[in-house]
C-alpha cells in the first residue's frame, strides 16, 4: 500500500483447469531472455507493463524456477 492506495503487482485468476497469472514488469533484456527461454506462452502487454500467461498444474511444476524468477523481479510501478 502506498499513500493509502493498493498497488497490486501480481494477479492470480483461478479457472477450472488452470490459473491465469499477470505480473507487472518493465521489459528489460533480462526479462526478455527469461521469457524467450521458457516453454510457456507468455504474452507481454507494453501499455500495461505486464506479462500474462496461463498455467496448468503440470506447467507450474515444470516451470517453477522461471515463475519464481519473474515474481522476484516484479515490482510496484507508479
Amino acid at each position: 500500500m502506498q499513500n493509502g492506495i493498493v498497488k497490486n503487482f501480481v494477479k492470480f485468476i483461478p479457472q477450472k483447469s488452470n490459473i491465469r497469472v499477470g505480473i507487472k514488469l518493465e521489459m528489460t533484456d533480462e526479462i526478455e531472455e527469461i521469457i524467450s527461454n521458457s516453454n510457456l506462452d507468455i504474452e507481454y502487454k507494453p501499455l500495461q507493463k505486464k506479462v500474462r500467461f496461463s498455467l496448468t498444474q503440470v506447467e507450474l511444476a515444470n516451470n517453477k524456477e522461471i515463475i519464481v524468477d519473474l515474481l522476484k523481479k516484479a515490482k510496484v510501478l507508479t
